[in-house]
């Protein structure tokens, strides 16, 4: 690979970047159109930024697709990564994969790169058999929720304190993640009770703000019981006072 990686005409693996898509925190990663060096097909490329919880975690190599007749979605595991192979892995990788097609999906010169087939490529159906005109909502739930298809309740997906979580800090309502189930305890970063009264409230042990949407429920949000939540981020402890 020549010049800086994340640099238009770099190969990352069997890709060839193309243009970055802007409006994403440096720290979160990049964005980069690219295409398939070997059939052409057009491809969304995402390259870890300064922190570390946005690097892949495992290798694996999957193939996701969509059906309308008969009506299915399905992931295809090609590969899995060597060793003992983590669905937890795999989940933050269509999270993330999820978060940054949401983050495109209504930009024109997105839609029109995932549309270009090549006359000579072999395509598989994989790509974007779903199509990039849908809702954020519709993209998110769609490549995240396959992976619990029982009850919310009854199926939990586990959601770790290195993982890529948004915290309320009362500042900042943005980042580009998918929606994600309640965890069973809180983050690490997560206040807990005693909770602000009429603001927040107590669910599983962690402080929340309850969101006006219910589920299906946004990006950057947890969902529960058909409900829809963010979590409270801690509040750093108050200096102390020196004595002379």
């Amino acid at each position: 690979m020549s010049g800086t990686p994340g640099k238009k005409g770099d190969r990352i693996g069997p890709y060839r970047l193309g243009r970055r898509y802007r409006g994403t925190d440096p720290g979160e990663g990049s964005i980069h159109e690219a295409h398939h060096v070997e059939t052409g097909a057009p491809a969304l490329v995402i390259l870890p930024g300064t922190n570390e919880d946005g690097r892949p975690r495992s290798a694996w190599s999957v193939r996701a697709e969509g059906s309308l007749h008969p009506p299915y979605q399905a992931v295809h595991v090609e590969q899995p990564p060597q060793g003992r192979a983590s669905l937890h892995d795999l989940t933050l990788l269509l999270i993330r994969l999820a978060g940054a097609t949401a983050h495109i999906e209504n930009r024109k010169d997105a839609h029109g790169h995932f549309s270009r087939v090549p006359a000579h490529a072999r395509i598989r159906r994989w790509v974007l058999h779903w199509g990039l005109s849908g809702a954020a909502a519709a993209m998110a739930t769609g490549l995240v929720l396959f992976l619990w298809p029982h009850a919310r309740e009854a199926t939990r997906v586990r959601t770790t304190s290195e993982d890529p979580v948004f915290f309320a800090d009362r500042q900042n309502l943005v980042f580009p993640i998918a929606s994600y189930p309640m965890p069973e305890k809180p983050f690490k970063e997560q206040q807990k009770p005693p909770c602000l009264e009429e603001t927040e409230v107590e669910v599983r042990g962690g402080c929340w703000i309850e969101h006006t949407k219910k589920a299906p429920c946004p990006r950057s949000t947890a969902e529960y019981q058909g409900k829809c939540y963010i979590p409270v981020k801690k509040q750093p402890p108050p200096p102390s006072s020196l004595q002379p």
